[in-house]
C-alpha cells in the first residue's frame, strides 16, 4: 500500500542513505524535465549502457529529427553514428571544437528534453575547465536539462564550478534526472486532485438505513442500486420474484442468460449452488430457478432470499478485477487487476489512491503482466483500453463518495471487449462499514 501511495504522489523512496543524498540533486538545479534523453559519451560502450539505463528507468532515449541527423553526421567522425547515443569517440581529443559543434544541436532538436555527457575518463592533456564553461553555456542558455557526469572528481567540481549539474556516477545521474521527470509527468496529476467531500448518490441512504442492524453485504441487487448512479457499464438485469417473472424476463433480455440467486446473505453464490450459466429458453430458464432454490436450500436454509437475478449472458476477451477496500490510513484504494482464473494463478494487480484520471488508470491497467494483451497479440484484436480506464475512473468517483460508508467493493468479473466495444461488469458486490461506523 505504501508503494501504491509513494507511486500516486510521486515521492522518492531512497534504497539507502547514499541515496537520499545523490537523487534529490537534479532538483537542486531544476524544476521540470521531459523524458527524452539525448546520451552524448566519449565512451562509445558507456553511452550504449546510459541508453540501456534510460529505458529501465522509464525515460526515453530521444529519436533526433532528420536535421539533428545530418548536423551530427557533418560533426563527427565519418566512422560515428550519427545517432543515439552520442559518441564523440576519441577524435574529440585532437578536435576540441567537435564538442560545441554537437551540443548546439541537441539543443536545437524539439525532441529532447535533457543533454547527459556520460564521461568515462578525461586524461591529463583536456582542459578540463574548457569542457565544462562550453558545456555551461549551453546549459545557461536552454530551458532543457543539461547535466553531466564522471567518475573523476576533478572533472566533477570542475563542471560544478562552472554551474553544471554534475555526478560522479553515471547510473546515479540517470536515476536522478528520472526522478525529476516522473515528479515533472505526475506533477498536473496532484495539482488535479481535490480533497472536498462528494456526496452519495440519491438512494444510497435508503440502503443504509435498510442494512443498518442487518448483514454487513448488499445482495447483488441492491449493490447494483448503489453503483449505478457513478454510471457503471453493469450487464442488463432484472430481478424476479417467481421461475415465471424470471422467464418473462429472459425474453426481454435476449438469450442466452444467466440466472442468479438474490441474498445479501449470499455474497458467493456459486458456492451454495445460486448460479446457472447459458440458459437458452423460457423452460429452461424456470427449471433453473426451480433448481437453484432448492440447492440453496439445502447448503444455506437460513439465507434471505430476494428472488433470482435474470442476465444477459455476455462475451469479451479479457476479464479484470476491479475492487475498492478501506485502507485505515490512507482511505479508500482501487484495485485493478487480472480477473477470472487469473486472480489467484498471478496475484496480478496494482493499488491507485482516487481520485484516479485517465492517464492514471491507464498506466495500471498496462503495468499488469496481462498489459500486452491491450494492444493485441499473435494478431489478437487490440482491447478497449479507454473504456476500462473509464470504469477504473468511475469506481474512483464511487469509492470517494463512499467513503466511510462502504468497506469493499468487487467488481468481478470485467468483460472487456474489443476496441471500441467497451466493457461489461458482470457481478458487484458491496460491503458496507459495520453497523456501528456507519452513523
Amino acid at each position: 500500500m505504501y508503494e501504491a501511495a509513494f507511486r500516486e504522489w510521486g515521492a522518492i523512496r531512497a534504497a539507502d542513505p547514499a541515496d537520499l543524498l545523490h537523487l534529490p540533486q537534479a532538483f537542486l538545479r531544476y524544476r521540470e524535465a521531459g523524458p527524452r534523453v539525448a546520451i552524448l559519451s566519449n565512451s562509445g560502450g558507456l553511452g550504449v549502457l546510459s541508453v540501456d539505463l534510460c529505458v529501465d528507468l522509464g525515460l526515453t532515449p530521444a529519436v533526433f529529427t532528420d536535421e539533428t541527423t545530418a548536423g551530427l553526421r557533418a560533426a563527427l567522425p565519418g566512422f560515428a553514428p550519427a545517432q543515439n547515443p552520442v559518441d564523440l569517440t576519441a577524435q574529440a581529443l585532437s578536435d576540441p571544437g567537435m564538442l560545441m559543434r554537437v551540443l548546439p544541436l541537441l539543443e536545437a532538436d524539439p525532441g529532447v528534453d535533457m543533454i547527459v555527457f556520460q564521461i568515462a575518463l578525461f586524461g591529463a592533456a583536456t582542459d578540463v575547465g574548457r569542457v565544462a564553461r562550453e558545456v555551461a553555456t549551453v546549459a545557461g542558455r536552454t530551458t532543457k536539462v543539461v547535466a553531466a557526469s564522471c567518475p573523476q572528481r576533478r572533472v566533477v567540481e570542475a563542471f560544478r564550478q562552472a554551474g553544471v549539474l554534475a555526478f560522479d556516477d553515471p547510473t546515479v545521474a540517470l536515476r536522478s534526472l528520472a526522478c525529476l521527470a516522473r515528479t515533472t509527468r505526475l506533477r498536473p496529476r496532484w495539482l488535479a486532485r481535490t480533497s472536498g467531500a462528494v456526496a452519495p448518490p440519491s438512494g444510497a441512504p435508503e440502503i443504509f438505513r435498510a442494512r443498518a442492524s442487518a448483514e454487513d453485504f448488499l445482495s447483488e441487487w441492491e449493490s447494483r442500486r448503489l453503483l449505478e448512479p457513478f454510471g457503471l457499464p453493469l450487464v442488463q438485469s432484472a430481478l424476479c420474484a417467481d421461475p415465471d417473472a424470471a422467464a418473462h424476463a429472459a425474453e426481454r433480455l435476449g438469450y442466452p442468460v444467466v440466472v442468479k440467486i438474490c441474498s445479501a446473505d449470499l455474497p458467493h453464490k456459486s458456492e451454495a449452488g445460486g448460479v446457472a450459466l447459458g440458459v437458452t429458453d423460457a423452460a429452461a430458464v424456470a427449471a433453473a430457478c426451480r433448481r437453484i432454490r432448492r440447492r440453496v436450500a439445502e447448503r444455506a436454509p437460513g439465507a434471505a432470499v430476494e428472488g433470482f437475478l435474470v442476465q444477459r449472458q455476455a462475451a469479451g476477451a479479457l476479464e479484470l478485477a476491479l475492487g475498492v477496500t478501506a485502507d485505515p490510513v490512507f482511505g479508500p484504494v482501487v484495485l485493478v487487476g487480472a480477473g477470472g482464473i487469473l486472480v489467484e494463478a498471478l496475484r496480478d494487480f496494482r493499488l491507485l489512491l482516487p481520485p484516479v484520471d485517465g492517464a492514471a488508470a491507464e498506466e495500471a491497467l498496462r503495468a499488469l503482466r496481462i498489459g500486452p494483451l491491450w494492444d493485441g497479440v499473435r494478431g489478437g484484436a487490440p482491447l478497449d483500453l479507454a473504456a476500462a480506464a473509464d470504469l477504473v475512473m468511475r469506481l474512483g468517483e464511487a469509492a470517494r463518495a463512499l467513503a466511510g460508508l462502504v468497506a469493499e467493493i468487487d467488481l468481478n468479473p470485467v468483460l472487456v471487449g474489443p476496441r471500441g466495444e467497451g466493457v461489461v461488469v458482470l457481478d458487484a458486490l458491496v460491503r458496507l462499514v459495520h453497523a456501528e461506523g456507519a452513523h
